[in-house]
């Protein structure tokens, strides 16, 4: 059910008819996304109205959190809101990693009881594992995929592709999957034609949920050097080893099994990862079944909505048994 927006702040939408559609709709419980918007106060106290519990969710990380003067006081009004009216009427916050949960308790000041980690998953109907022939490639595969925006940082990539092609005479071809803003597209082209390397390089524009494994099948390596892109997660559980910046989350995905990360912004570095890696047939095969089968236990949505389905049966429980 799509609702009319009525006014917005700061991406944050108050949507007409909220009320009424959600108690037409007669739920179970109310799953809530964001901590910090009009939705979370609006629907805290519909479900106090219909005696069903609420949960909410929050994706933030640390690095992206902004300290001018307007976010100090959305913090100190936020905190102020949920402790004197939402927290009590909300059964779970949701953080989507365990640097999300540290947020919440720290910015948000959410009791650590009241804080449930789940993470974001893939669909794994859709991104499913292929073992592609592990010959020895004469031109090897490097992709980033999702929009080259500047905060993904596709230029660091590009840097650090030329370096291989130019200095580590390594046979690769750089290939972006969904388009960005022209100035930076043009900027990565620009790069590549003052070396006369525009054949190695391919940008394309978004493709299809379901052709996106096709791409990750092809490369052998995808890369995102900024960020904590859900991307990683697809790529890794097609079989395509994954290089993520050294952000927690992601540090957190590499100790579980999946993928590698290297020092943020580091362009020497992950050039040296990317050769590494690509010069080392074992040890990337290595990283993907590690990858595959931690992606598999711990981030398919088979096994996440288990998870959420545990946890709204609790919800229910507990609200009935306080009625």
């Amino acid at each position: 059910i799509r609702l009319p927006v009525l006014f917005e702040v700061k991406h944050r939408p108050w949507l007409r008819g909220l009320r009424e559609t959600i108690i037409k709709t007669k739920p179970d419980v109310i799953m809530v996304h964001g901590t910090g918007s009009f939705n979370l106060i609006r629907c805290a106290l519909i479900s106090k109205y219909l005696n069903i519990p609420c949960i909410a969710d929050n994706h933030m990380i640390f690095h992206i959190i902004q300290k001018n003067v307007f976010a100090k006081l959305y913090y100190i009004l936020n905190r102020l809101l949920l402790k004197n009216l939402i927290i009590d009427l909300v059964y779970k916050f949701i953080g989507v990693t365990n640097e999300t949960c540290s947020y919440l308790e720290k910015y948000e000041k959410i009791p650590k009881e009241k804080i449930f980690h789940l993470p974001l998953g893939i669909d794994e109907e859709i991104f499913k594992y292929k073992k592609v022939n592990s010959y020895e490639k004469k031109i090897f595969v490097i992709t980033q995929t999702g929009k080259m925006s500047d905060d993904k940082k596709p230029q660091w990539l590009a840097d650090a592709a030329i370096n291989l092609i130019k200095q580590k005479k390594l046979n690769l071809v750089l290939n972006y999957i969904g388009g960005g803003p022209k100035n930076i597209v043009k900027n990565i082209e620009k790069k590549f034609e003052r070396e006369n390397l525009q054949k190695n390089l391919i940008i394309r524009d978004f493709v299809e949920v379901e052709k996106l494994p096709n791409v990750y099948y092809e490369s052998d390596i995808c890369v995102y050097p900024n960020g904590t892109s859900l991307s990683a997660l697809e790529a890794a559980a097609c079989g395509s080893l994954v290089i993520m910046a050294d952000y927690p989350a992601s540090k957190d995905r590499e100790s579980k099994g999946i993928g590698i990360t290297y020092r943020t912004g580091d362009i020497e570095h992950l050039a040296s990862l990317i050769e590494k890696l690509l010069l080392n047939r074992d040890l990337r095969e290595k990283i993907i079944d590690n990858s595959v089968k931690a992606i598999q236990k711990e981030y398919s949505y088979k096994e996440i909505s288990k998870k959420f389905t545990t946890l709204c049966f609790e919800a229910i429980n507990y609200k009935r048994s306080h009625l």
